[in-house]
């Protein structure tokens, strides 16, 4: 025999409300709210109604995580508690999340960019060594990570020893579609992070300006990057001025205004 359990349209609309303000701070009393109803247990089947999945499937696992932890790093993620020195974080990405990852295209095709590693890089080091001031050595990219619409990637980056100092970092990522090839672990980049120390964090600016003797218009720049197949969009345009010499560029870099809000988000959760 089935029992099954019949909710009102008005009495849910109530409750939900009620809920939303308990959310929200208010104080309800509950047991008043139920004081006029009557009601009784009834026995229901333990095994399934029916064969049908009412699962929403395309739940954006990414956005979970980051209800579940507000304060973890967009690119970086949640830090793992494991035993021992290596340290594992995690999180999704995908190709409009974030939003500002479908801004950086490759030959009309969303390209992770080589920033988000080094902010990444520099994320891990400042929660491992609880200082703003660190310092990303030998960062090798080894594999494009690219993003397809609708596909979902699942990203570590891991920490290991390498003396007192400093760490060795990895950054992988594995897809989520069910072939074969989506199951396994791609390396993308790693390098070296440590505490940045006194004397390592100055840099002679006057001499680079010195080396740096021709200016290049900014937007002929980005013109001439989008006829080789680059794309920057709006949130990676945040070249102010650009000056090159003989074998390196000096670049002065402002915060898209799209972007700055979120920055502060991010950095507020430091």
């Amino acid at each position: 025999m089935h029992h099954y359990i019949f909710i009102t349209t008005e009495w849910q609309q109530m409750l939900s409300s009620l809920g939303q303000l308990y959310v929200l701070g208010f104080r309800v009393d509950w047991s008043g709210f139920d004081r006029d109803y009557v009601r009784r247990k009834v026995a229901v089947p333990t095994y399934p109604f029916g064969r049908e999945r009412y699962w929403i499937e395309n739940i954006n696992k990414n956005q979970k995580r980051r209800y579940l932890s507000k304060k973890s790093h967009p690119l970086l993620g949640e830090r793992f508690n494991f035993a021992g020195e290596q340290q594992v974080f995690e999180t999704y990405i995908e190709e409009k999340e974030p939003s500002y990852l479908s801004h950086h295209k490759v030959f009309e095709k969303t390209l992770f960019p080589i920033t988000a590693y080094l902010e990444m890089a520099v994320s891990a080091a400042r929660d491992r060594f609880k200082t703003e001031s660190v310092l990303v050595e030998d960062l090798v990219i080894e594999r494009g990570l690219s993003l397809s619409s609708g596909e979902q990637k699942k990203v570590q980056t891991i920490l290991n020893p390498l003396d007192k100092q400093g760490y060795k970092l990895q950054i992988f990522s594995q897809g989520s579609s069910e072939s074969e090839e989506s199951e396994l672990w791609h390396s993308h980049a790693k390098g070296k992070i440590k505490p940045l120390q006194a004397e390592e964090s100055k840099v002679d600016i006057e001499k680079y300006r010195g080396d740096c003797d021709r200016a290049i218009e900014v937007k002929q720049h980005y013109q001439k990057c989008r006829e080789i197949g680059i794309d920057y969009g709006s949130s990676f345009q945040g070249i102010q001025s650009l000056r090159t010499g003989a074998s390196q560029a000096l670049a002065q870099i402002k915060l898209p205004q799209e972007l700055a809000g979120e920055a502060g988000l991010v950095a507020a959760s430091r």
